[in-house]
């Protein structure tokens, strides 16, 4: 390990070299000056609008005042009693004299070169590089550019908010650069910024500020709007609903910012193991570091408070430069003083100490984060302090290893990194602006929440603040304590005051703890101290004075010791086992350069306890799972852990001699169905769990299926010891996923959803049993309502029967009543030509109509033929359709006008008897029908995946076919049309290919699965116009995906019969005539469009919807809703039967209750509601078999 050796001066020491100043290139000393109103003068004519003034004691506010009327605007402090300061004229004798100015000098070109310039600067001129500049606030930016110009500079990057510029230079002109006058400092151009929960939540000990049982706070964050600075955009995720979002960076996959923004704010919708801390809070993302640059303008725009940070640069450590400084400024107490940066202290902590990232990490004002493990052990890819000037970094630690969140595409995944410990702490900190903001009625200011997170921490690693985990693990808990007992102070200081505090020790405390915190002066970027206002502190109680912790920059491993800090603005001291009484706390406004400075003191005092937090009660655990026990203590010994199953009758050891400094413990949960309290104790201290703790398993194979139109079914495994289910549903404009239902079965049915995949829905549910011990809820899944079609499950072959040797050519002629010669199975509705002579057949069976509407139906024959049709399934309610008197040749549909059947309506899913007889005299012989469905699609021949023989049992229905995905666009980004597809074979021409689709400009997926006949390679075909791509088993099969006219594409698999194989076929159309067509071959099989019976729908387990549906299937439609004054409950076709209705209010309170004996199930049941008021509610229909709840409003 290397340890790079820094040199720290004491800016504040009282020496013989106190008027020295300390800039980063080195220490310089301005003599005492003389004739200072004519040295003035001398710069003024020389057109130096920027000047180094320094004063025998530093002026305070009132001076300061005087000086800017006098036309000098002290603008960035440097130690010792120095400042850079724009001057509109020149100062006279007695001025100087009256503001007791020392010295008054130019700004040397040298004090403005970061050292690390110092090689590029003595390179040649055709050497470049890439600078920072920082320019004087107000400084004359047209001045400025030209003279880069002059220079050859070339600015590749302007940032006004933070007065810089990025400018390309030849090296040997830094010098020249130095010297324009409205240049503050020169550093190497930063590279680019990197990147730097159930577990998480429960760590922090943010669980218990979100429990939401009686008496308890029930904190979410709600109301307040926490920043994402990131990478980029937030990506979708149903954790992350729009409507909390604000993006204001160009849409973007983003696995980072999404996932740290669902640590943070994420509403556990899918998986509620992945809630974030503040998941009701709103989220304002964009990239880096933008946000932080704008934080000011969003404070008010948007009312930003927090933002997290997760960014920082990999190997550039430890500087405060412009960034820092700018970070600094932006949380102003009179700009925006309830703004807080949270900032990752980035990930190169395997190098050692002074790892942490330069920029917004180093600034003062921030909270910075490292990140320990779930043992609460420092992770060792923690950046770690002291930064370059010797501050204290980071200020505070959260979980950063295996943090469980969001990615876009409604995924999770575990990451590790302060990036991911950042996030957490980000949320604990929003529920505490929550939990001020109940208490006083308005957003703290930040000051007071980071000296409350920072007090009440965790102490790990040494004794107090140390350069690994700062101040400690953050305990959300100890802090909102803290809050609600109003343990701080806020004050003011200027420069030379004092200022004191008296606490009051109760007795049988055994540690005080106090911290002081100020939100300092942004520090000027070419000091090598960055500490502006200096305040000191001490507590003293007669004899006893007691000191801050301090660390040793030089000895950055070693613990600290008391001390006066003149490094850092945060500073504490803590007291072990003090006596009862006042103690005053001290401070000292020992330099403040810019004054006056606002202060806060939060103190804590910790009596030896116990504290339960995790489980802390109402959890729902899962049984035989991996978990840990948590709590707070101090001053005791070791612990013992138990549970109890019989509410605190009996209890069962989980461990024994937990050391004394360990508050977890690794639990694995027992069996279930149970009821368990858990308990922590240590010799007269103890805590239990404040309710009791479910353990029951989790619903498990969700699975959902289309039953019928505008129907989603959602079922479940059976839960052992459930006794009901709890459904909840997400939809699109919901927030979070709310309860729905209950059901006492293993399935639920969501009855007139919204079609299409825009009103997608995602549905979960949870087990109770019946004594109230409730599951965790499962992890959710999604389903869309579709028109359901092709409902048939055709066997794929018709019956064909042949009488030989029969005269004549009518079709009387055949002898029906006569068992036929010869019997076969025909896969498509057409005979074999040129069979023979002189004979009769028939083919029949059964045809299925994929879609409801009007049909048309075709016959040619070679001689004469009839087809004939049923109202039903059967043969006895056939009649005549269609006719040929004479003939045609092969497929000749429109040789005569009786060949063409009228318009015929069909039910979608619904099967037919149909029957064609032909009589063949001499010469050649043909026979076939055909069919256009209600899309317009023509099939003539009818193929097999429409057919089933004459006899053949009608099995449950099963959809085949293609769920088609239409897209608005070609990009497969606007979902507008969701419909199953039969199979693919489409020529749209110039019409649109579906509703809400245009004709040009869009795109289609099909997916599903595809079941091969033969054990074999197929060559899949697909002919299209435009482009196209196939996958098959997960392989690329065909990509031909840009714009071509009509062309056909292959390509071959090897395939093994009777095996299903996931295919995905995606298409778009560019502008013009719109073909698509899928086909397959294979040694055993002729080439043909793949058939329906061979297609399996993605994600579809549809079933048709039948017209005697039992009331216990819930077909039930609820209307109006919002009610008014009367309230329609109808289950369409339902059995007849009694039925009891009841109407309750939220709380479960009954309203009305009415029997009813059904007799027509054609009407709803209509219900006098106009005595009941405008709200939420619920209503119950029961009959002997099932029980049914639904929520409803009324609104008058």
């Amino acid at each position: 390990m290397i340890f790079i050796q820094f040199v720290f001066v004491d800016a504040f020491s009282q020496t013989e070299n106190k008027y020295c100043i300390v800039y980063k290139s080195g220490q310089y000393c301005p003599e005492e000056g003389d004739n200072l109103s004519e040295k003035i003068k001398t710069l003024r004519s020389n057109h130096q609008e920027y000047i180094l003034i320094q004063f025998f004691e530093l002026p305070d506010e009132s001076v300061q005042t005087q000086l800017k009327n006098a036309g000098t605007t002290l603008l960035k402090y440097v130690p010792n009693f120095a400042y850079w300061a724009s001057f509109k004229r020149a100062l006279t004798d007695e001025e100087i004299k009256k503001f007791k100015i020392r010295s008054i000098e130019k700004i040397l070109p040298e004090h403005k070169i970061d050292n690390k310039l110092n090689d590029q600067a003595n390179k040649e001129k055709r050497t470049f590089t890439e600078v920072e500049v920082t320019y004087f606030q107000n400084a004359d930016t047209i001045r400025l550019k030209q003279s880069l110009a002059n220079l050859g500079a070339e600015i590749v990057k302007a940032s006004p908010l933070q007065n810089s510029l990025i400018v390309r230079i030849s090296g040997g002109r830094i010098q020249a650069l130095a010297s324009i006058p409205q240049i503050s400092y020169i550093m190497p151009a930063p590279p680019k910024p990197e990147h730097s929960n159930f577990i998480s939540v429960n760590q922090h000990r943010s669980n218990v500020l979100q429990s939401d049982f009686a008496a308890q706070r029930d904190l979410s964050g709600k109301g307040l709007t926490v920043g994402i600075d990131d990478e980029g955009s937030i990506g979708i995720h149903q954790d992350l609903k729009p409507l909390r979002i604000t993006n204001l960076s160009p849409p973007a996959v983003n696995n980072h910012a999404t996932h740290v923004a669902g640590t943070t704010g994420g509403s556990g919708n899918i998986d509620p193991r992945a809630k974030g801390t503040a998941f009701n809070a709103n989220l304002v993302a964009q990239s880096f570091p933008e946000l932080i640059n704008n934080g000011p303008s969003y404070y008010k725009t948007y009312g930003m408070t927090i933002t997290n940070n997760s960014y920082g640069y990999l190997s550039y450590w430890g500087v405060y430069d412009n960034s820092s400084n700018y970070t600094d400024k932006t949380q102003d107490n009179l700009l925006s003083p309830g703004l807080l940066h949270v900032v990752a202290t980035h990930n190169g902590g395997s190098a050692g100490f002074y790892t942490v990232s330069s920029g917004w990490a180093t600034a003062k004002n921030v909270l910075s984060v490292g990140s320990v493990n779930e043992h609460d052990v420092v992770s060792g890819f923690s950046g770690k302090g002291p930064v370059n000037d010797g501050r204290l970094k980071p200020e505070i630690v959260g979980l950063g290893e295996s943090v469980y969140s969001t990615v876009p595409g409604n995924g999770y995944v575990y990451m590790s990194g302060t990036s991911m410990a950042c996030p957490g702490v980000t949320g604990s900190v929003t529920l505490l602006y929550e939990r001020y903001r109940q208490l006083k009625g308005s957003i703290p200011n930040a000051d007071i929440i980071k000296a409350l997170v920072c007090n009440t921490a965790d102490d790990l690693g040494n004794t107090g603040p140390d350069f690994s985990y700062g101040f400690g693990r953050i305990n959300s808990k100890r802090a909102v304590e803290a809050l609600e007992a109003n343990l701080y102070f806020e004050n003011t200081i200027s420069q030379g005051q004092n200022r004191t505090h008296t606490i009051n020790v109760p007795s049988g405390t055994g540690q005080l703890r106090v911290l002081l915190y100020w939100k300092d002066k942004e520090g000027a970027e070419f000091s090598s101290v960055n500490l502006v206002n200096n305040l000191d502190f001490q507590i003293t109680k007669s004899p006893n004075t007691y000191l801050p912790w301090v660390l040793s920059p030089s000895n950055p491993g070693n613990p600290a010791v008391r001390g006066v800090d003149n490094l850092n603005n945060i500073e504490q001291i803590t007291i072990d086992k003090p006596d009862a009484g006042n103690y005053t706390v001290n401070i000292k406004g020992t330099a403040i350069p810019f004054g006056p400075q606002r202060y806060v003191v939060a103190y804590e005092f910790l009596k030896p306890f116990v504290a339960l937090t995790f489980p802390y009660g109402n959890e729902s655990l899962i049984p035989n799972e991996y978990t840990q026990i948590r709590w707070d203590a101090f001053g005791t010994g070791n612990y013992t852990v138990e549970y109890s199953t019989n509410n605190g009758g009996a209890w069962i050891n989980i461990a024994s001699n937990v050391p004394a400094q360990q508050h977890y413990q690794d639990w694995f949960v027992p069996s279930g169905p149970a009821a368990l309290l858990v308990r922590v104790r240590s010799s007269s201290y103890s805590s239990q769990s404040l309710r009791n703790i479910s353990v029951l398993g989790v619903p498990s194979n969700l699975r959902a299926s289309n039953p019928s139109t505008g129907a989603i079914k959602l079922e479940w495994n059976p839960v052992p010891g459930a006794s009901s289910y709890d459904v909840y549903l997400l939809e699109p404009q919901d927030k979070v996923i709310e309860f729905e239902g209950t059901s006492t079965t293993t399935s639920y049915v969501f009855q007139n959803r919204p079609l299409g995949v825009d009103n997608e829905v995602w549905m979960s549910v949870r087990a109770r049993t019946a004594s109230g011990i409730i599951s965790e809820r499962a992890y959710a899944i999604n389903k869309s309502a579709i028109e359901v079609q092709g409902l048939c499950n055709a066997s794929g072959t018709i019956t064909r029967e042949v009488w030989t040797s029969v005269g004549g050519t009518l079709v009387s002629n055949i002898p029906l009543n006569t068992s036929p010669n010869q019997t076969s199975s025909l896969t498509t509705f057409e005979a074999p030509t040129n069979f023979g002579v002189n004979y009769g057949q028939r083919i029949r069976g059964s045809i299925c109509a994929p879609l409801s509407g009007n049909y048309i139906f075709w016959i040619s024959s070679n001689d004469n033929s009839e087809l004939w049709l049923s109202t039903d399934n059967t043969p006895a309610n056939k009649v005549k359709i269609a006719s040929v008197t004479g003939y045609t040749a092969v497929r000749e549909w429109t040789k005569y006008p009786s060949q063409r059947s009228v318009s015929i309506p069909l039910v979608g899913g619904k099967t037919y008897y149909i029957e064609a007889l032909h009589k063949q005299g001499a010469n050649a012989d043909n026979l076939a029908v055909g069919w256009q469905l209600p899309d317009g699609t023509l099939e003539r021949p009818i193929p097999g995946s429409r057919l089933s023989p004459f006899g053949t049992p009608q099995a449950p229905p099963v959809q085949h076919g293609l769920l088609g995905t239409y897209f608005k666009d070609v990009n497969f980004n606007q979902v507008g049309y969701t419909r199953v597809d039969s199979v693919v074979n489409f020529d749209f021409g110039t019409n649109n290919p579906a509703p809400n689709i245009g004709a040009d400009k869009f795109s289609i997926r099909w997916t599903g699965q595809v079941e091969p006949v033969y054990t074999e390679q197929y060559r899949f075909y697909t002919t299209s116009n435009d482009g196209v791509r196939l996958k098959v088993n997960g392989v690329q099969v065909i990509n031909n995906f840009t714009d071509h006219p009509p062309t056909e594409n292959s390509g071959v698999i090897n395939l093994v019969s009777g095996q299903k194989y996931d295919i995905v076929l995606e298409y778009f159309e560019n502008v013009g005539s719109a073909v698509i067509s899928l086909s397959w071959s294979s040694p055993s099989q002729a080439k043909q469009i793949i058939p329906s019976a061979r297609l399996t729908p993605a994600d579809t387990d549809s079933k048709i919807a039948s017209f005697d549906l039992p009331l216990n299937a819930r077909n039930i439609v609820v209307y109006p809703n919002p009610a008014d004054y009367k309230l329609n409950i109808w289950a369409p076709g339902s059995e007849a039967g009694d039925v009891q209705l009841e109407i309750l209010d939220m709380n479960g309170a009954q309203l009305l209750s009415e029997e009813f004996i059904v007799n027509d199930t054609d009407y709803p049941i209509e219900l006098n509601i106009s005595n009941i008021p405008s709200g939420f509610y619920m209503f119950v229909i029961k009959t002997n078999s099932f029980k049914e709840v639904r929520k409803f409003s009324v609104l008058r």
